[in-house]
């Protein structure tokens, strides 16, 4: 595993939680239970009363505005 500056993994956390603050509630919710308190599909299903297959969609919706907002996490293109 590689280990982050300090410094960047506080600027990646920040502009985490700004993507999040725009994103769509059911892809924030979803993104939130899984990442910040770990729950599984199944679990995040059962909270919010939706398919486990619903659940995976919103996760790689929400991951991908996630990867699209954050420039740091985007290649190069110089």
């Amino acid at each position: 595993m590689v280990e982050l500056d300090a410094g960047f993994r506080k600027q990646l956390f920040d502009d985490i939680m700004e993507e999040l603050k725009t994103m769509p509630s059911p892809q924030r919710e979803v993104f939130t239970l899984r990442h910040y308190h770990g729950q599984s599909d199944q679990e995040i299903a059962r909270t919010l009363g939706i398919d486990a297959s619903r659940v995976s969609l919103l996760l790689r919706e929400a991951e991908s505005m996630i990867y699209q907002g954050i420039h740091v996490l985007r290649p190069y293109e110089g």
